[in-house]
């Protein structure tokens, strides 16, 4: 082991050749595995695009069933994950980089997460100021619902449900499967640079629905900060609180927003 190797919980990673030779499940398991927990996770959106796609309209679902699909939908994803590093025979909490963190681990996640939210924002400017310029109107996100969806549901049920799949569900199920069990099969046949832009760009097209490419084009970047950290802590935990806390940003100002059109 060379001098530049990191401890991280009860395994070690060299941050020069980061688990190149690590065991992993196979290429074949990682990408089938990896497909259905990305399906899983996008289940809820993908028949609503599919619908659209087949018929030309929008399949009109109650507001308040998509508020519990979704956190239903990031459990069973991590539940997936978890159940495919079991068969492999692989102990879960080394395998997918789950140690508990210490306090500075907590504040290193923390200070990325808020300069990861400065990161994005900022790209979302530059995009949407060249959109302008270019003369052409910067696509608008139709993902959050209307006051009038707000309040037949109620602002405390709808903001407790939007934190809890936000800041807690979102941040463990998307990181769990991304940048731990997909990250994991693939950066030792691929290496760690390609694992990080693959994963990151198919983590950015994900988000494309109800957002935009303007979101794609930022989410991809996000996805490329989260796998570094991936890579020079050798674990998911800092990433997925770093992801957290941009979220957590995120949700604070929707929720300022919420309580003021109450």
């Amino acid at each position: 082991m060379s001098d530049a190797a990191i401890a991280y919980g009860s395994f070690r990673v060299d941050a020069r050749s980061p688990q190149r030779t690590v065991n992993a499940v196979s290429l074949q398991a990682t990408l089938g595995w990896g497909a259905a927990g990305i399906a899983t996770i996008m289940l809820f959106a993908g028949v609503l695009e599919g619908w659209h796609l087949v018929t030309g309209a929008n399949l009109v679902v109650p507001f308040n069933l998509s508020l519990l699909v979704q956190p239903l939908l990031g459990v069973a994803t991590v539940a997936l994950v978890l159940a495919a590093v079991r068969r492999s025979g692989f102990a879960v909490a080394e395998y997918l980089g789950l140690v508990r963190p210490g306090l500075k681990d907590v504040l290193r996640g923390i200070g990325w997460g808020v300069l990861a939210w400065l990161a994005v924002i900022a790209i979302m400017l530059i995009i949407a100021g060249v959109t302008y310029a270019l003369g052409k109107t910067p696509g608008q996100s139709n993902s959050f619902p209307t006051s009038d969806q707000i309040a037949e549901i109620g602002h405390l049920p709808f903001l407790l449900s939007l934190w809890l799949l936000l800041v807690v569900v979102a941040p463990v199920a998307e990181e769990t499967l991304f940048r731990g069990f997909i990250h994991r099969g693939l950066v030792g046949p691929l290496g760690t640079a390609s694992t990080i832009v693959l994963t990151s760009i198919v983590f950015g097209v994900l988000h494309k629905w109800g957002f935009g490419w303007d979101r794609v084009v930022a989410i991809t970047a996000l996805g490329m900060l989260l796998g570094r950290l991936r890579h020079r802590t050798g674990g998911t935990t800092v990433p997925m609180i770093a992801h957290a806390t941009l979220n957590f940003i995120q949700v604070s100002l929707l929720t300022a927003g919420v309580l003021l059109m109450a």
